[in-house]
């Protein structure tokens, strides 16, 4: 599986939103201390910091990996992001509008709270 190629996205959005994305990574990804991330892959220095600087290949599992060492998590692209304090802000009104805290909490799809 290969990263679609910016200009093959055809749709402008997706194509920001995907040179947007690999900003991203690569800054998390050069601030992640390099053994983080070779122990994330079970490789050595050597081998992330080539993979890192895009001079040797890595498998999706390599990448899923690489992603969560360096502090980032997957979602779906039809999925709406906030930062943790405002999500706790939401949950809140939620709670306090439903009058259920247990059913506000249930409305969220975020498995790892």
């Amino acid at each position: 599986m290969s990263i679609p190629q910016v200009s093959s996205l055809g749709d402008a959005n997706a194509s920001n939103r995907l040179q947007a994305g690999l900003q991203l990574v690569a800054k998390c990804l050069a601030s992640t201390p390099l053994d983080t991330l070779a122990a994330a892959i079970s490789k050595d220095d050597t081998q992330a910091s080539r993979i890192r600087s895009n001079q040797l290949g890595a498998t999706v599992q390599d990448v899923a990996r690489l992603l969560y060492a360096s502090g980032l998590k997957i979602v779906p692209v039809d999925r709406v992001c906030v930062d943790g304090a405002t999500y706790q802000a939401m949950a809140t009104i939620a709670a306090k509008a439903m009058g259920n805290a247990e059913i506000a909490r249930r409305l969220t799809w975020d498995d790892q709270q």
